[in-house]
């Protein structure tokens, strides 16, 4: 998710321009706040599984049953106070707030390995992708090019910060690119 963060926030308004027109440019700072929504979003949805998995589908609907109440209400007061930004800013904290839950729940009942190295590697090659797409920042049909090769960017990052090894690259191309028998 922090590469896709990174390059959304780093081009959010060429990306509007590029899919709609330069009218939705002003809207560039609220899909700045959304996709941080996407992205507790995604983590929930994804711990989540594990609930279902540990056949808990009642705690899996639950979390976002009881925090409904709470979203709107903060939807109720971002819009008054923040207009469209507020409602933004609402949908960020009510869904993080949802995610946090299964967090806590998912590595209380499963207790898995956190590779803090692991997050700090990867927490650098966003970084560094997000100032490159800032300096950068490719518009119109370049941003398909400029994200494709922000992403070649990205994996050369992890492989330099040895995050990921050439022989796990190999293995990715080898389920996409049928191997010759002799």
């Amino acid at each position: 998710l922090l590469p896709i963060l990174a390059r959304v926030i780093a081009t959010a308004s060429s990306l509007l321009t590029c899919v709609f027109s330069t009218a939705y440019e002003p809207a560039a700072d609220i899909l700045r706040i959304l996709i941080f929504a996407y992205a507790a979003y995604t983590l929930s949805i994804t711990l989540g599984s594990a609930l279902l998995a540990d056949n808990r589908p009642g705690r899996a609907v639950a979390i976002p049953a009881v925090l409904l109440p709470v979203a709107m209400g903060l939807v109720w007061l971002g819009i008054g106070r923040l207009g469209v930004q507020g409602a933004a800013l609402a949908s960020v904290v009510s869904v993080s707030c949802a995610a946090l839950v299964v967090v806590i729940y998912v590595f209380r009942r499963f207790q898995p390995a956190l590779d803090l190295v692991s997050l700090v590697r990867i927490v650098l090659a966003s970084t560094v992708l997000w100032v490159v797409a800032r300096l950068w920042e490719p518009a119109g049909p370049l941003l398909v090019v400029g994200y494709g090769l922000l992403g070649c960017l990205y994996l050369v990052l992890l492989l330099v910060f040895r995050e990921i090894r050439p022989q796990e690259l190999a293995l990715v191309r080898s389920w996409f690119v049928p191997s010759k028998k002799r």
